[in-house]
């Protein structure tokens, strides 16, 4: 087993960059409604929230609109999100329309503290069996309307998360989708000419992924709309889509459809230099994601596998797409020789979450689970 302990490492194995490829992404298709420039602003979507929830005659005025420049800059990542969606369709109509399994399923409650967690039952989604014509329609009308319902906000305020999506039940905006500070950073500040093309193509493709993944959320919120304005309370708990989840997330459940598993970025931000993006990691989706006090437990998959770049590059060539859209040749994630890496070995600061979820990766896991309480 190889560890990559130092930058030189993932360049060598073509993680950090590729020889000979330019990163120039060569999408050429048509955006899709819901992403056209009227529907972003730049503002704090918790706000702006607020305002619709007040019915504040300011809402309409308070954010600032998209400026031409800076979505021509997400334009390959909004190009990349409308090819995702289009491929998408299986997804959205199992969690829109897929029957919940009346048998519910024993999961473990991995956002409280592990002292705290108990079993749960959680219901599954069922996949749907419907033709591709109906399952392509249902898609794009879901689409429009979020088109019609939704604002994406590239949100400042938001410093700990990708994205986020909020609901105000209210006609004018149901959903607000925000894009967090470290997503939004590059795009809108004069850094952006500073980075090299790798760190603007792969953020480009964590706006597309994160903006699908935001959308798993909204199809939840639009399944059960008619049930929420009677009660807001009610149908708020997720589901998952599958019986090898372990984690309540749906756009997570997204990722794991599409992409088999979690993909994570490996970022380097120093703050006296431009974002440069190292690369990304690959790892299941388990019940230990993102929570670093799981690895003191036996059966945690704690780690992950780095990704060869150019795996990361076709998602963003027409061509690819097209043997993609005719079966030919599927999109895979291609991990490479470099097949674990821990955060002990790297020496320049990372994203702190990316940080907990590889610390201890190779220490000894030998103490036994404990037994927890089941929740009835």
């Amino acid at each position: 087993m190889e560890f990559a302990f130092k930058f030189e490492d993932l360049e060598d194995h073509y993680v950090d960059g590729e020889q000979a490829f330019p990163g120039i992404s060569n999408l050429d298709n048509d955006v899709h409604p819901l992403f056209k420039m009227e529907n972003f602003r730049l503002a704090s979507a918790e706000d702006e929230t607020n305002l619709l929830k007040d019915k504040d005659p300011t809402f309409d005025t308070s954010a600032g609109r998209m400026d031409k420049k800076i979505y021509e800059r997400i334009l390959p990542g909004l190009r990349l999100a409308t090819l995702l969606l289009a491929h998408s369709g299986p997804f959205f109509s199992q969690v829109l329309h897929g029957d919940l399994e009346a048998r519910q399923v024993k999961r473990i409650r991995t956002r409280d503290e592990v002292e705290d967690w108990t079993f749960q039952w959680v219901n599954v989604i069922e996949e749907v069996r419907f033709s591709q014509t109906l399952i392509a329609t249902q898609r794009e009308s879901f689409a429009q309307h979020v088109a019609e319902n939704a604002l994406f906000y590239f949100d400042s305020a938001l410093e700990d998360h990708w994205g986020s999506t909020r609901v105000s039940y209210q006609e004018r905006c149901r959903y607000t989708i925000a894009i967090g500070k470290k997503l939004i950073r590059l795009f809108c500040e004069g850094i952006w000419h500073q980075t090299p093309a790798q760190t603007r193509r792969y953020m480009n493709f964590q706006l597309a992924t994160t903006i699908i993944h935001e959308l798993a959320h909204v199809a939840w919120y639009s399944r059960w709309w008619n049930e929420r304005l009677l009660d807001d309370t009610q149908y708020t708990e997720e589901a998952i889509c599958s019986h090898d989840e372990e984690q309540v997330e749906l756009g997570q459940s997204w990722e794991n459809w599409f992409f088999k598993g979690s993909l994570c970025p490996i970022n380097c931000f120093d703050v006296l230099k431009p974002p440069r993006w190292e690369g990304y990691t690959w790892a299941p989706f388990t019940k230990d994601y993102l929570n670093g006090e799981s690895i003191s437990y036996p059966d945690a998959a704690y780690g992950c596998t780095a990704v060869a770049s150019w795996s990361i590059n076709r998602f963003f060539q027409k061509e690819r797409w097209e043997k993609h859209t005719d079966k030919s040749e599927p999109f895979t994630i291609e991990l490479t020789p470099v097949n674990s890496l821990s955060c002990e070995t790297w020496l320049q600061p990372m994203d702190e979450i990316y940080m907990k979820r590889l610390t201890l990766n190779h220490e000894s896991l030998a103490n036994p689970r404990r037994q927890f309480q089941e929740e009835f």
